[in-house]
């Protein structure tokens, strides 16, 4: 008796591996708000770096 390695569904129908990937997950609300908020602050003050874009929209300097 042979053994044949165990193959995936993708395998066995030989599609490319890049078919078989779930489409990425849009931006959420909350996010594009805050975008269009940076957005706006940027245009209005270009020499504001991320620090103090984070203190004026209220935010962690980390989401900026």
């Amino acid at each position: 008796m042979t053994c044949t390695p165990n193959r995936s569904p993708r395998e066995l129908l030989a599609l490319p591996r890049s078919t078989c990937y779930d489409a990425p997950a849009g931006e959420t609300a909350e996010n594009l708000a805050l975008m269009r908020s940076i957005d706006a602050l940027y245009l209005k003050c270009p020499f504001y770096g991320s620090w103090c874009l984070a203190q004026r929209l209220g935010v962690n300097r980390k989401r900026v």
